[in-house]
């Protein structure tokens, strides 16, 4: 009996730490306003890897309530920072973390899935260039993740933003 009660115990232990591990892991959930036309944001991890360099990284799924274009975020470690990618099925761009600033930056050409002219199109140059430098505060991945949803939408030049 007192085996029994163990082994019930063990278990009932391993099944909390299974589940809580995967509820962190897939049900959390960012939510958040832009101060943009595409209104409040939820970004959620989901198990789909976004492929970049012929490697499958962490992925994102980035919502917005005001559109009907889905976005991923893939994110790429580097020594002291994560590198984001935002894609979706028209627009990408990057944002790095590079020498203690974290920005946007257009992908280069062999993280790029569509060609620069398709990117050119809907890109906004002012606001790339204002995006540049968005903070020099290391933050953690949700803050980061939270910052690419309030300012992606602006690189989006204005009168393509209804149709995403």
């Amino acid at each position: 009996m007192k085996t029994f009660k163990t082994v019930s115990s063990t278990l009932l232990l391993l099944m909390f730490v299974v589940t809580s591990t995967f509820a962190t892991k897939f049900a959390t959930e960012l939510t958040g306003t832009t101060p943009t036309d595409f209104g409040k944001y939820s970004i959620k991890e989901v198990s789909e890897k976004m492929m970049v360099d012929g490697h499958a990284i962490k992925t994102f799924e980035l919502n917005y309530e005001n559109t009907t274009q889905k976005f991923l975020i893939g994110v790429q470690k580097t020594k002291k920072c994560k590198n984001f990618i935002v894609r979706s099925e028209s627009f990408e761009v990057a944002y790095l973390c590079n020498k203690g600033v974290f920005g946007v930056k257009k992908l280069n050409s062999k993280q790029r899935s569509m060609s620069a002219s398709v990117v050119k199109k809907y890109l906004d140059p002012k606001q790339y260039d204002m995006q540049k430098i968005i903070t020099q505060k290391p933050k953690t991945e949700e803050q980061f993740l939270g910052l690419i949803a309030c300012y992606f939408p602006n690189l989006i030049k204005a009168e393509y933003r209804p149709s995403f």
